[in-house]
C-alpha cells in the first residue's frame, strides 16, 4: 500500500532552507530522499534507491528498477528518465533511452520551478504519496507570506508524478517542457505540456533521445483555476482516475496515486472552503480531507496561471 508523507510528520530528518535556485533543488532532494529512500520516524521508506548524488543532481531508481529518474539543476530542475543507469556526464545522467520532454533530441527538457515555493518557509507546504513503483509530490508557497489560497495575486506550486503507471509504463508528469530552461518559466502544468515517457505505449519501444512522442492527459488539460474562495460544490463528487495516452490512440494507463474530481476550473481554495475550511492558508494546503473512509486525500495548491485541472493525491488502493 502507498504511504502518505507530509511536512507535519514527526521525526523529519531535515531542515528546509529559504530560497529558490540551487537551494530550492536541495530542499526537493532532502524531501524525496527522506520519503522514498531512507524513511523517518514511524514512516518507512517507499522503496526507491539512491543511485548517485551531487550538489546539482540526484539519481533515483524505483524498487523494480523499471526506470531511473535524474533531477539536474541547470536554470531549473530538469527531469531526465532512462531505462538503465550507466553513470554521470557532469551533472547529467547517462543510460539507455535517456529522455527529457517529448521533443526530438531532448530540445525541450521537462523542467520544474521552485523559485517561490521555498522563498517563504511559513507559507511552504509539501506532501508525497508513494510506493516502490511510483510517487507523486506536491509543494507550494507564496513569496510574500502565508496568505489565503485563491485570494493571492499569484503563488508558486508544483505537482510532479514519476514512476510506473497502472500498466507499467515509466513516465513523469509535471512542470513544463521548455527550451532555455528557466525556473520562473517552469509553470505548474500537470498534463502533456510537462511530460516525459520512456516508451511509446503503443509499441513498447524506447522513444530515445532522437525520437519524439505526442501525448495527452485529457482530463487535466485546458483549465485555468478560478480565483475565488467559495463555489457551490455537489454533495457528492466522484473521483476518477487520471488517464494518459497518445492522441487518436487507446488510453495507455492511469497515473497511480492521482485522482481528478472533474471540477474543471475550480481552484484549490474554493474546494477547501466549500467543505468547511474557510481561510485556508498556503502553508496548510497539504492537510488531508476526511471523506469517510480510512484513506488520505490531499487537494494541493495550484499555480493560478498554469491552466491545468484540479487534482487530488491519495493513498486509496483504487488509484494504485
Amino acid at each position: 500500500m502507498a504511504t502518505h508523507y507530509s511536512k507535519n510528520d514527526p521525526g523529519l530528518p531535515f531542515t528546509l532552507v529559504t530560497g529558490g535556485g540551487l537551494t530550492g533543488f536541495q530542499n526537493l532532494k532532502k524531501i524525496l530522499l527522506a520519503c522514498l529512500v531512507t524513511g523517518y520516524g514511524a514512516k518507512v521508506a517507499a522503496g526507491w534507491s539512491l543511485e548517485a548524488e551531487g550538489p546539482a543532481y540526484v539519481v533515483l531508481a524505483n524498487g523494480p528498477k523499471s526506470g531511473y529518474l535524474c533531477f539536474t539543476f541547470q536554470g531549473a530542475v530538469q527531469v531526465y528518465l532512462a531505462k538503465t543507469f550507466t553513470g554521470m556526464a557532469g551533472n547529467f545522467m547517462t543510460g539507455e533511452g535517456l529522455k527529457s520532454g517529448t521533443a526530438a533530441n531532448n530540445l525541450a527538457p521537462q523542467c520544474l520551478g521552485f523559485y517561490w515555493v521555498f522563498s517563504n518557509l511559513p507559507s511552504n507546504t509539501w506532501t508525497v504519496v508513494a510506493d516502490a513503483k511510483s510517487f507523486v509530490f506536491a509543494a507550494n508557497g507564496f513569496h510574500s507570506g502565508n496568505t489565503l489560497i485563491d485570494n493571492a495575486n499569484s503563488y508558486s506550486a508544483a505537482t510532479f508524478f514519476c514512476g510506473e503507471d497502472s500498466v507499467g509504463n515509466f513516465l513523469s508528469v509535471g512542470g513544463n517542457n521548455m527550451t532555455g530552461p528557466s525556473e520562473t518559466g517552469a509553470l505548474d502544468q500537470f498534463d502533456q505540456r510537462g511530460m516525459t515517457c520512456l516508451n511509446n505505449p503503443n509499441t513498447g519501444l524506447l522513444v530515445g533521445a532522437s525520437g519524439s512522442l505526442s501525448v495527452a492527459v485529457p482530463s487535466m488539460f485546458g483549465y485555468t483555476p478560478a480565483r475565488f474562495t467559495f463555489c457551490t460544490i455537489p454533495e457528492e463528487v466522484e473521483l476518477a482516475r487520471v488517464y494518459w495516452g497518445i492522441p487518436g490512440g487507446l488510453s495507455a494507463g492511469y497515473l497511480r496515486g492521482v485522482a481528478n474530481p472533474g471540477m474543471g476550473a475550480v481552484g484549490c481554495g474554493a474546494i477547501h472552503t466549500a467543505y468547511g475550511r474557510p481561510g485556508l492558508l498556503t502553508g496548510d494546503a497539504h492537510l488531508p480531507f476526511d471523506l469517510g473512509d480510512t484513506y488520505t486525500y490531499i487537494v494541493p495548491a495550484m499555480s493560478q496561471n498554469a491552466g491545468s485541472s484540479l487534482r487530488v493525491l491519495t493513498d486509496n488502493p483504487r488509484f494504485w
